[in-house]
Order: structure tokens, then C-alpha cells, then sequence
């Protein structure tokens, strides 16, 4: 049946979260077939043409088809939050309002009065069928956003009116906004944000998450601070501030004007990529989740009191791609080099491992990681060895409270060990991919050297040891 429901889901046979998925999938296309909903699996590996079709880039992602026509699904991972989001789905997808205030049900002002947290939408025109785009974004929006329709009153213009979640509205934010019935998906998620989302919690965060096509400008609080009316009065300040971005010509309508947001720094998906506010104060940042790294942070200087314009300067200065990137950086030791070893840090970095007259051996490590902590002493020793060489430069780094650029990230877990010759810096260090051995480190380290033998003494071999 073309109309009825199907949840597919596109996987890889070596995806390890497809393999997690298998079982509950399973259970879950089994409790849905008596309500008459299939459940399907395509291997990606196999039906690469199809998985082009509709945009697969990772593993595993599923869509609902309705109507043939493909929708994100936005649902969980277990049997059960599978067969409630699929049977959701299969209820109607927006309330008849004239049905519904004949009977005595529901009337437009009881339904738009249900809560302060929630968008919603109400279709004004002779039918359904008038507004397509309605209708797909009923469904695609439809765990966030609550959608009715109804007919024009006499004289009433057709539209799509869409009313922001009133709990989170600036001062003088509009509550409404009407859009013609050929407005598309976008167009509603759009009109449905608020100017500044909350980040815990509640409908307005997973309309965030459906809006991350754009950067994020976000007031994050110190967990003492953000149940404050000091921290309110800081959010009323960002309301201000974004509905002065949002008027202004000239950046308001730039695809890298960031959507605002506020909320707890612990815990958030951004507040994780930046250091802590102090207890009792709050920071305002930007993150392009889009752009390189190195390249993707940003934060409204510390110094500067926040105030409506200053972070619309801050903004303004983003958007003109003239503000400086934000490094997260653990503060640099006043003794960086101890026994051989150099702790480098964000800020640090770029001076001690691409400065050009130095051979880098760098350890990204974890100060949680097991085997970290079973390669310290060994690194240690490395750098004993080299500890005379003054051109060559046995490093540690923290890579989990430091940033460091693109190129280094540690894809491959920890630790990771990356050689960065003398010379010219490349953009891609030579990865160390030998046994966590003295004479194997220092081996490698002869090999991809351009300084040893040349200045400050006798080149060392690992016979030495």
C-alpha cells in the first residue's frame, strides 16, 4: 500500500550502531504489523544508488515514508520508543478545527491556549489540498509542533499562521507570523523558533536540533547561575540583542547569521566545546558546527560586560568573518619542558609544534585513558633520550580540554602520536603507527627527523639505548 506508513532504515553490515539496532528493530516490526505499519532494511553497501537517492551519509539512518514521500525520523532506538513514534505517525497529523468546534472538542483559541512551550500552526484555507507544504510539515514537525486547520472566516485571506512557543518570547517579539499556503517545510521550522531557544529540554530543543543548518550564538550559565534572576536578566539581554541582529539588513538575513540559544553550560552539546564559566557568571559564544575546526568557535570577550550591543557587535563581527576563533586552551605552564617532555596546550600550540626549525613528536593523550597511563613512563623516557637535542621536541598534549587544529584531531582514539618534521609545517603530520616501545619510538623519530646530525651534537641511534 503506497499510503501506508514504512519506517526504513538504511544500514551498513559493519556499522557497530546498526548491529546495536538490529534486535530492537526487529521487535518493534513485529509489534507494528498488526496495526498495519512495515518496517524495512536496505544495506547501503548494496543499494548504493538508492542510498544516494535520498542522501544516506551515515549509519544507520532511517526515514518514515508516507505517500512515498521521505520524512527524518526523529524518534528513539529501543522497541519501544519505536513502536510509540510509529504509532503517533499513523494518528492524523493536524486537527480539523471545524470538525472540532462543531463538536464541542476543541476550539482555535482552546488549542492554541493548551501550553506556553509549544509551537504552533493553524492552516487557514478551503482545504488541506490548497497547501501541500502544510501538510508535509505537518508530519515532519509533528513531534514538536502541534498543527490544526480550518476554513477562512468571511472575508479571512488563506494562510499558514504560525504561533512561537508564547513561554519563550522576547518583549517585543511578534507571537505570530503568516505565511503563504506554497511556504515550505523551512519556512514553518523557521517561523516557529523563537528568537532565543532554550537548550534543556522541552519541544524548543529538539526544534534546535532540526535547525543546526545555521551556527548557534548561545549564553551559557554556570549551574549555580542559571535559576538567577541575574541569568534571566542576561537572557532578556540576548532576546534583545537578537532581535537587533534579526532587524538589521545587512546581517539579519546572511546564511551565517547563528540562531540563539541559552542554558546550562554542563551538559550541552555546546557547552562541552568551551571552558566552564566561572560559578556564578555566564559566557556568550558561537559555534558553526559546519566549519573546519579551528575554525567553528567563537566568544564574546570575557572582559566586555554583555550588553544588547556588544553582542551585536560580536555578532555583527562573526557574520563579517573578521572575529578571531576561540582556541579552548588549558592555561600554559610557566615550565612547559620537564625532563624532556613539553606540555603544549591551545594556546600554545601552533608556536611549539609548527615552528619550523623543530622536529615534533606530539602524544595526543586522555587524561582518562587506561593506556595513556601505561605510555607515560615510556614517553618520558623518549624524551629523556632526546633531552640534548634542542631541534628535536618530545610533546604532550591534552586533547580533550585543548583544541588543536584539523589536521591533528585524535580520529583514532588514545593516544595518538603524530610527527611533525622540521622545515615547512604540513597540513598532515606523519601518524606513528608502531609498537608503544622506547626503541621503536625513538627509531621512528631517526627516520622522519631533518634536524638530527645537523647542529647540537652527535646523531644518537637506538642501539644507544
Amino acid at each position: 500500500d503506497p499510503t501506508a506508513d514504512v519506517l526504513a532504515e538504511f544500514f551498513a553490515p559493519w556499522c557497530g550502531h546498526c548491529k546495536h539496532l538490529a534486535k530492537p528493530y526487529a521487535q518493534a516490526a513485529e509489534a507494528l504489523r498488526k496495526h498495519g505499519i512495515a518496517l524495512a532494511k536496505i544495506d547501503s553497501t548494496v543499494e548504493t544508488k538508492l542510498s544516494d537517492k535520498f542522501g544516506v551519509k551515515g549509519f544507520p539512518t532511517l526515514f518514515v515514508f508516507r505517500d512515498g514521500r521521505p520524512y527524518k525520523y526523529h524518534g528513539g532506538r529501543t522497541n519501544a520508543t519505536i513502536v510509540d513514534y510509529m504509532l503517533t505517525m499513523a494518528e492524523p497529523s493536524f486537527i480539523n478545527l471545524d470538525v472540532a468546534a462543531t463538536s464541542g472538542d476543541e476550539s482555535e483559541a482552546a488549542f492554541l491556549a493548551r501550553d506556553d512551550k509549544t509551537a504552533r500552526v493553524v492552516l487557514v484555507a478551503g482545504g488541506v489540498e490548497d497547501s501541500p507544504a502544510f501538510v508535509a510539515a505537518a508530519h515532519s514537525l509533528r513531534t514538536w509542533v502541534e498543527f490544526a486547520a480550518r476554513s477562512p472566516a468571511a472575508g479571512e485571506a488563506s494562510a499558514i499562521i504560525v504561533h512561537r512557543p508564547r513561554g519563550a518570547l522576547a518583549a517585543n517579539e511578534a507571537a505570530a507570523t503568516h505565511l503563504p499556503l506554497t511556504a515550505s517545510v523551512q519556512d514553518v521550522l523557521a517561523a516557529a523558533l523563537p528568537l532565543v531557544l532554550q537548550l534543556e529540554g522541552g519541544p524548543t530543543l529538539k526544534m534546535l536540533e532540526e535547525a543546526k543548518s545555521r551556527p548557534l550564538a548561545v549564553l551559557l550559565g554556570a549551574d549555580d547561575f542559571v535559576a538567577t534572576g541575574a541569568y534571566k536578566e542576561l537572557v532578556r539581554t540576548v532576546q534583545t540583542a537578537a532581535a537587533m541582529v534579526s532587524a538589521d539588513g545587512r546581517i539579519g538575513g546572511s546564511a551565517k547569521t547563528p540562531r540563539f540559544a541559552h542554558g546550562k553550560s554542563s551538559g550541552s552539546f555546546v557547552g562541552s566545546k568551551f571552558a566552564k564559566p566561572a560559578n556564578g557568571s555566564a559566557i556568550f559564544v558561537i559555534w558553526d558546527e559546519h566549519a573546519a575546526a579551528g575554525a567553528d568557535k567563537f566568544a564574546h570577550d570575557l572582559a566586555t560586560p554583555l550588553t544588547p550591543e556588544s553582542i551585536f557587535a560580536f555578532v555583527r563581527s562573526f557574520v563579517r568573518g573578521v572575529e578571531p576563533p576561540y582556541v579552548l586552551s588549558q592555561p600554559a605552564p610557566e615550565k612547559p619542558t620537564v625532563d624532556g617532555v613539553t606540555t603544549v596546550v591551545g594556546s600554545t600550540f601552533r608556536d611549539i609544534v609548527l615552528a619550523p626549525g623543530t622536529d615534533v613528536f606530539l602524544e595526543l593523550y586522555s587524561p582518562t585513558c587506561p593506556h595513556c597511563v601505561r605510555l607515560e613512563p615510556i614517553w618520558n623516557e623518549l624524551g629523556q633520550h632526546f633531552k640534548r637535542k634542542r631541534t628535536v621536541t618530545i610533546a604532550k598534549i591534552d586533547g580533550v580540554n585543548n583544541d588543536v587544529p584539523e589536521a591533528f584531531v585524535a580520529r583514532r582514539g588514545y593516544p595518538t602520536m603524530v610527527f611533525v618534521p622540521a622545515g615547512p609545517k604540513s597540513d598532515e603530520p606523519i601518524v606513528y603507527d608502531g609498537k608503544r616501545e622506547l626503541s621503536e619510538l625513538v627509531a621512528f623519530v631517526e627516520k622522519h627527523a631533518k634536524t638530527l646530525g645537523t647542529s647540537g651534537g652527535r646523531k644518537r641511534s637506538s642501539s644507544e639505548l
